[in-house]
């Protein structure tokens, strides 16, 4: 298996796997329709921890809704 390299700007079909650090929309632009085998997320869960600010609850599901959306188009079947 390749190493997972980082892939802040662009996917590539290329790559075994890939570790991407930061907005996962801009990431997600990228990846074609149904090329990814699996998705592994950890979403921001909106509760106030440390590391995260607190958004009011629509913009939260609104946000959620798009990753989910680009999640579904990009997962293969």
């Amino acid at each position: 298996m390749t190493p997972a390299p980082i892939t802040p700007e662009k996917f590539s079909v290329k790559g075994d796997s890939y570790i991407h650090h930061g907005n996962c929309l801009d990431l997600l632009a990228t990846v074609p329709d149904k090329s990814i085998q699996l998705i592994v997320t950890s979403p921001p869960y909106n509760i106030g921890k440390e590391y995260e600010a607190r958004i009011d609850l629509e913009t939260y599901q609104a946000q959620q809704r798009a990753v989910i959306t680009e999640c579904v188009r990009t997962l293969s079947d």
